[in-house]
């Protein structure tokens, strides 16, 4: 069970879809906003998440964005993960393939001010990985095509 929160002067607990237009246009735009999705976008069918964007950009006029993204690559490849095949899933989870620069395409004025992989060898624990996987962690954020197959991305608006 979620701890409670006490309704405050600086926030607001509210229920409804991170994608509704009128969730989002219910929310008050009158100062910057920092808009964080945490295990979000993945999961969003690209149309439904670029509307988001767009929705979240244009109704709050000045801000950041932070979020977690998978690109196109993990998009194609999730099919091979052992998660997939083990519990036997059929369906994809990555559902939106998100070129970080890319993005800026969805709203004038979105900028991408960071991106990091979040696969590398700093992030995976030395008792998880061998030797073979610890390598592997050193490689791939060298590569373009697997830099950001998972990344963490930070625009401003």
């Amino acid at each position: 069970m979620a701890p409670e929160l006490p309704e405050g002067r600086d926030y607001t607990l509210l229920s409804g879809s991170a994608t509704d237009p009128q969730v989002i246009r219910g929310l008050p735009n009158d100062r910057p906003t920092l808009i964080v999705m945490e295990g979000l976008t993945s999961y969003l069918d690209p149309t439904e998440g670029q509307a988001m964007i767009s929705t979240l950009c244009t109704h709050f006029k000045t801000g950041e964005i932070v979020m977690d993204a998978s690109s196109w690559l993990t998009r194609r490849i999730q099919r091979f993960f052992s998660l997939m095949w083990r519990t036997g899933s059929s369906v994809q989870w990555v559902r939106w393939g998100i070129d970080p620069k890319g993005l800026e395409e969805l709203h004038q004025g979105l900028m991408l001010v960071e991106v990091q992989p979040l696969v590398t060898v700093k992030t995976v624990p030395r008792s998880k990985a061998g030797p073979a996987l610890r390598v592997l962690m050193c490689i791939l954020p060298l590569l373009p095509i697997t830099r950001n197959a998972f990344c963490f991305c930070r625009y401003s608006y």
